[in-house]
């Protein structure tokens, strides 16, 4: 009898155990697959597309070819904003020597040469859209994406803006190259997971989204 209890209990524990290890593979397999499902609804969102295409429409309804031409020049423009006092500024546009190979194009809040002359009228406007969309970054990227994602060597000097932004770099990676005369116009949203904006990146989810735009 003792060692018939014995050899119970002993069983006892290892069936236990393969259970428990069976238990923590399954929740470990679970926790894996609620993160990765977490991370690609923050790709493509829908509603994220559906605010991407109209802003992207938005864009391209001002000189937009002003962007693809820096690109295609291999040059890039930079924005210095000169205040005579809180508020009175000006946008200085100068353009960057076109010593290295740039893919792509930054749009940030408050670039004013996209808009042409018509900053004075749209700034507000602009403004108004960026932070009700929590828009973090526009980036206009060439179709050729695998040449702005080699963060190595000349490559990193060339593209350490967007090697240094591990979320976009995942992103970036998770696209094909488009064709040779189209553009993948991306966009990065930040929000807390209520949806409002976040404060010093407290608590931030990242959301990205693309769309392509042919050379106009």
């Amino acid at each position: 009898m003792l060692k018939k209890n014995g050899f119970v209990f002993v069983e006892t524990m290892i069936v236990t155990c393969v259970l428990l290890t069976s238990l923590m593979i399954v929740y470990g397999l679970y926790v894996s697959s609620l993160n990765t499902e977490s991370r690609y609804t923050r790709y493509d969102d829908p509603v994220k597309l559906y605010e991407s295409y109209y802003l992207s429409k938005y864009f391209q309804s001002f000189d937009f070819r002003y962007l693809i031409q820096n690109i295609k020049d291999n040059c890039s423009y930079s924005d210095q904003k000169i205040c005579s006092n809180e508020s009175t500024c000006i946008w200085n546009t100068t353009r960057r020597a076109c010593e290295k190979s740039y893919r792509y194009e930054l749009i940030w809040q408050g670039r004013s040469d996209i808009f042409g002359n018509s900053y004075a009228k749209e700034s507000h406007f602009f403004d108004f859209l960026w932070s009700s969309l929590h828009i973090k970054n526009i980036y206009l990227i060439t179709s050729d994406i695998s040449s702005v994602t080699q963060c190595t060597g000349d490559a990193y000097n060339k593209y350490q803006a967007l090697c240094d932004n591990s979320s976009l770099m995942n992103y970036l990676n998770s696209l094909d190259n488009g064709n040779s005369n189209e553009y993948y116009m991306i966009f990065e949203f930040e929000t807390k997971r209520d949806g409002t904006s976040c404060l010093n990146g407290s608590e931030c989810l990242g959301y990205y989204a693309y769309i392509t735009v042919g050379d106009v």
